[in-house]
């Protein structure tokens, strides 16, 4: 373990790898690629039960920056990112993926925005590497990785332990330290979405840096086998979360799946009925091939749907084997006292509110008038004013509406709207028009 941070580095790169030596000759030259006046880094390798010359070929670098090499028995990546961050040097602490490399900028950008707010976790993008293909999988992992770094650039996104992701992500050497690291029962999976339960918990702002851009290349390391493997892992590490975070109950599957009274899903998830699963998984496999090649996206997605949905409840019933009635019986996080907002007072005075006094929950009023609660949503940042207005179009809109109706007819100085407004000559002639547009458009 590194007793102190070096003062000669300002990061140190944290990368573990099993058995992927080309990816990892890939990394060392992105790393080599760093722009002009990048900080001084330097990389830590995990090799986690590597067997395939990793390591040697690690050895014999030699270049730009120093490379260091952390030999494990392959333990998962939990307990690699643990030892790897044992190892740093520097007091800032980047994660990265074996598959994800790093653009020129990935380095700066990130100390930059430490450099700014110290106290912070940064994610950067790692969106799928542009790479033709037209499998309905690849397409669909494409996609839902778009979106996701999408929402996290959006001003108004509101951060969840659901966005803290290792692919691409960095923090003080000291919070990591202090927060624990990464648990090793998450040995698998979810282990990162953990590790941003317990940052949530300390009152961690999360940053999101779209200068730090990475390159996903999951071409290489993702299947349509290996997601159904990870479904399952998903789904045993969700029991685990319920168990440790108990206040997450109300957004976990597993707790909601125990609460469930249908006599078939009971017996699918409590009996060795579930088992029966694993058994389609590759009839199935071969019916998405056939899918894709006729392409027949729509049956593919559902069937696909159908076939994680079923691996990530078969490391369910794996997990809450007897423990079904605790997981159900979890109880509800304390009640939250909301900050009151009063709209008539304005928007731009209700978002000052909000960020001046960070509440985890927010009643919605105007004037006498009660308009609605945005509830707090555990695992889940505080509220800010950034997200007053997306969330008040979000979850209160119906209650909102009368209210903007109201003010633009006092504007207007008009009478409130009714049907003495149309006329019923006027209102028969809308219904014809609209059944003879209906019959000339041949329905």
């Amino acid at each position: 373990m590194a007793d102190a941070p070096s003062p000669s580095l300002a990061l140190s790169i944290v990368v573990p790898t099993h058995n992927r030596m080309a990816l990892m000759q890939e990394m060392l030259h992105a790393l080599e690629r760093q722009a002009p006046g990048t900080p001084p880094f330097e990389l830590v390798v995990v090799a986690d039960g590597c067997v395939d010359g990793t390591i040697a070929m690690l050895s014999a670098y030699h270049g730009p920056f120093p490379v260091r090499i952390v030999e494990r028995p392959g333990l998962g990546p939990a307990q690699a990112r643990n030892a790897g961050a044992d190892m740093a040097a520097a007091p800032l602490l980047l994660f990265l993926d074996d598959d994800v490399l790093p653009t020129p900028g990935v380095v700066a950008a990130h100390v930059a925005v430490h450099a700014d707010q110290p106290e912070t976790a940064v994610i950067g993008p790692y969106p799928p590497a542009p790479h033709a293909s037209g499998d309905m999988f690849r397409l669909g992992i494409r996609d839902w990785w778009t979106r996701h770094f999408a929402a996290l650039a959006d001003p108004a996104h509101r951060f969840s332990f659901r966005d803290v992701l290792t692919g691409n992500l960095s923090m003080p050497r000291k919070l990591w330290q202090d927060i624990g690291g990464l648990d090793p029962q998450f040995s698998r999976a979810r282990e990162d979405l953990e590790l941003g339960v317990r940052l949530f918990a300390r009152g961690i702002p999360i940053r999101y840096a779209p200068d730090a851009l990475a390159w996903h290349h999951e071409h290489h390391t993702s299947s349509l086998a290996t997601s159904f493997q990870r479904a399952t892992e998903e789904g045993k590490s969700d029991v685990r979360m319920a168990l440790k975070h108990p206040h997450l109950a109300s957004q976990l599957y597993p707790v909601e799946l125990a609460r469930q009274s249908g006599l078939v899903r009971r017996l699918q998830l409590r009996s060795p009925i579930g088992a029966l699963y694993k058994w389609c998984l590759t009839p199935g496999s071969a019916v998405l091939r056939k899918l894709d090649k006729f392409g027949l996206r729509r049956r593919h997605n559902s069937l696909h749907g159908f076939l994680h949905r079923h691996a990530y409840r078969q490391g369910v019933r794996m997990a809450a084997a007897g423990l079904w009635d605790q997981l159900a019986c979890l109880p509800a996080p304390p009640p939250v006292e909301p900050l009151v907002i009063d709209l008539r007072e304005g928007i731009e005075a209700a978002e000052r509110k909000v960020s001046t006094n960070r509440p985890l929950a927010i009643r919605v009023v105007h004037g006498d008038k009660e308009i609605g609660v945005l509830p707090h949503t555990p695992g889940s940042e505080s509220w800010d004013g950034r997200h007053l207005r997306r969330a008040l179009a979000t979850h209160l809109s119906h209650a909102l509406l009368p209210l903007v109706e109201s003010a633009e007819r006092e504007m207007a100085g008009s009478p409130p709207p009714g049907w003495q407004c149309v006329g019923t000559r006027q209102f028969d002639h809308l219904l014809s028009e609209a059944r003879q547009q209906w019959m000339r458009a041949g329905h």
